[in-house]
């Protein structure tokens, strides 16, 4: 009976488990709605894919079975959830009777910023339903508030 001989590299069986780790660690992210740490974890997918396709690969020349069936399936979780994330929502939403289109507009304002007009100009130009201001000072809230009559 022969059998294949087991790969002896050590730096690749290291990597391979530190991966697995890493693929167990990051599914964490599926409980994201449960707890502040899973989701900040959540918010690196594409991340882990990236790191985690060499890492299959080396668990696969190494031949670590468990890391590659660890590392895989954080690779099918992500690679879910990343590509669902991508798609559109549906494509007539326009078409429904109860569809609103909403323009929102979110500026930093730069409390060191004294540059109104500019900032009115572009108000203007996006005519927006919904504003939010970053660094709002009490002197953009003078300007803003007299300029930007009806909306405030």
């Amino acid at each position: 009976m022969s059998s294949t001989p087991k790969v002896k590299f050590p730096l690749l069986q290291a990597i391979s488990y530190l991966a697995a780790f890493g693929s167990v660690a990051s599914l964490g992210a599926v409980f994201s709605g449960h707890h502040l740490l899973f989701d900040l974890i959540s918010h690196f997918r594409v991340q882990y894919i990236v790191l985690l396709v060499p890492a299959l690969i080396i668990a696969v020349y190494a031949r670590k079975t468990i890391s590659l069936l660890l590392i895989s399936l954080a690779l099918a979780v992500h690679g879910y959830a990343v590509g669902f994330s991508m798609l559109p929502l549906s494509a007539n939403v326009g078409n429904r009777a109860d569809f609103v289109e909403l323009k929102v507009l979110s500026a930093n304002l730069l409390r060191a910023n004294t540059n109104y007009d500019a900032q009115l100009e572009f108000i203007d130009s996006v005519e927006p339903d919904i504003l939010a201001f970053q660094e709002y000072t009490q002197a953009w809230h003078q300007v803003l508030s007299t300029q930007l009559t009806g909306i405030m």
